[in-house]
């Protein structure tokens, strides 16, 4: 009975770190300008119920806050833990000849976004 015990103790905590994810990578700010733009991971940051899939932008001078951006937004399916569909920026580029911040995300997608109207204007697959 209490070989039993100790098997299900075992199986049940093996459960439950098959669905934890670990968390994401830091993402260096990037400065343009004099500008500084990072990443806002977590929804305590963010304003949201989501985490992931936004980006602040900051006068280093002054350290104000500009704006923020939501780059995507994440669908979450009620029959999995929220925690394991999570989507996070994984890096940031600044295409120069086009003036736009290149947004990566976890699922390989490149999201562009345009540093003059401050909107996504277009997503690729990053091949």
């Amino acid at each position: 009975m209490k070989k039993a015990f100790i098997i299900l103790v075992l199986v049940l905590i093996s459960m439950t770190s098959i669905a934890k994810r670990e968390p994401p990578k830091q993402v260096d700010p990037l400065e343009y300008k004099g500008i500084i733009y990072q990443t806002l991971p977590w929804a305590a940051e963010n304003g949201t119920n989501q985490n992931g899939g936004f980006i602040q932008v900051i006068e280093k001078d002054t350290n104000k806050v500009l704006w923020q951006l939501q780059v995507y937004k994440t669908k979450y399916l009620s029959t999995m833990e929220r925690d394991v569909q999570d989507v996070f920026i994984t890096g940031l580029k600044i295409d120069k000849n086009n003036e736009m911040l290149l947004v990566q995300s976890e699922d390989d997608l490149m999201h562009k976004v345009s540093l003059v109207s401050r909107r996504v204007i277009g997503v690729k697959l990053n091949t």
